[in-house]
């Protein structure tokens, strides 16, 4: 029974907040940075807001500030680089650290 409180608290913190922006201007702030690229709100978790520009074929993958819009990391296409900072920022903080629903 234990399993089933703890996917109860799994699947709340997963699904959408009722006070935060809607979809749209997470997508705008994503097409604002990708370069043109056809991006989508994936899912929200923890108060982050999961943005995907095509990250299958290497685009890149935004974590958003749910209540805030900022952009808390870029992962995804944004981690093939050869700056080593930004490949030891995507090892540690790609999903963000807030990010506990999968990836």
């Amino acid at each position: 029974m234990r399993w089933l409180a703890a996917l109860a608290l799994v699947l709340a913190a997963c699904s959408e907040s009722g006070n935060s922006p809607d979809s749209s201007a997470f997508v705008e702030a994503a097409n604002a940075r990708s370069g043109g690229i056809r991006c989508e709100e994936v899912s929200r978790c923890n108060g982050i807001v999961k943005v995907d520009c095509q990250s299958a074929v290497d685009g890149p993958l935004y974590y958003f500030d749910e209540d805030t819009v900022d952009l808390i990391n870029c992962c995804g296409g944004c981690c093939f680089t050869p700056d080593p900072a930004k490949q030891e920022d995507c090892r540690v903080n790609c999903p963000p650290a807030g990010w506990t629903c999968g990836h």
